[in-house]
């Protein structure tokens, strides 16, 4: 049966690009733990949480709430402006008709967020309980691949390889944390204006060598995860590999299947 991340490679087929496109960004995994590894370094991470908390110190959160800029299967996440700063941020808050368990994976993404700071993870920037659950987070003004793909379409290999490696910088700290995102996936990656890459919703987010239950998005999901089996970090490798096939053709991940479910 097929095991992350050794098929990753091997499932589409030799006529598919996505072999090309992981290896000549020359990712390596650590046996032990699924450490996803790229061999640059990444660039300082930005001063926006650290001025936002700074200011955050001296008053209490100050926001405007302007349109909605995407929605998910839980929640919805609006552009904002921080009367902190002036800059633009992010809100993300319930979607109305939220459940206990909705509720559960917004607590989980705060306490994932909290523990986190890189400039290919979202910043966290505060938490407001005032008149409803929101997260106050980094704005990344070009939205995700997935919103990226229905713009513009499949991306030339070498955007999906500068896009790729990005995320597994992201991705090797977030396991060098004990961390398992457990929802890659287009949807769940950002692009700044200057092609800056993001993680982002850690809602499914678990604690290593915690690796059992399958909770994510089906059509990315490693078969040792929808099998609900002990799984690691290599999991996330897996799913990144879907979304690489993703970026490639504009196509989802085994849409032959014709369904999406999110679990």
């Amino acid at each position: 049966m097929l095991q992350s991340p050794a098929p990753l490679l091997l499932v589409y087929g030799c006529n598919v690009v996505l072999p090309a496109v992981l290896l000549a960004i020359q990712l390596t995994v650590q046996p032990k733990g699924g450490l996803l590894r790229a061999h640059e370094s990444p660039r300082p991470r930005s001063a926006l949480a650290h001025r936002y908390r700074k200011s955050s110190k001296l008053q209490p959160l100050h926001y405007s709430t302007a349109h909605l800029i995407a929605t998910g299967g839980t929640a919805e996440v609006y552009l904002a402006m921080s009367h902190n700063t002036g800059e633009l941020i992010c809100v993300k808050q319930l979607a109305a008709g939220y459940t206990d368990a909705d509720w559960a994976l917004m607590e989980s993404d705060v306490a994932t967020l909290r523990q986190l700071s890189h400039p290919n993870i979202v910043q966290y920037l505060g938490t407001d309980r005032a008149e409803q659950f929101t997260i106050l987070l980094e704005y990344v003004s070009g939205g995700s691949i997935a919103q990226l793909l229905a713009q513009f379409g499949a991306f030339e290999d070498a955007v999906a390889q500068h896009y790729t490696l990005q995320a597994t910088r992201g991705l090797e700290y977030l396991h060098s944390k004990g961390i398992i995102h457990r929802d890659i996936k287009g949807a769940n990656i950002l692009v700044s204006d200057k092609g800056e890459v993001k993680l982002t919703d850690f809602g499914c987010a678990a604690t290593k060598p915690q690796g059992f239950g399958a909770l994510g998005t089906v059509l990315w999901m490693a078969p040792e995860v929808c099998r609900e089996e002990h799984y690691q970090a290599s999991c996330d490798i897996w799913s990144l590999g879907c979304t690489v096939l993703q970026m490639v053709t504009n196509e989802l991940p085994w849409a032959e299947r014709q369904f999406e479910h999110y679990v």
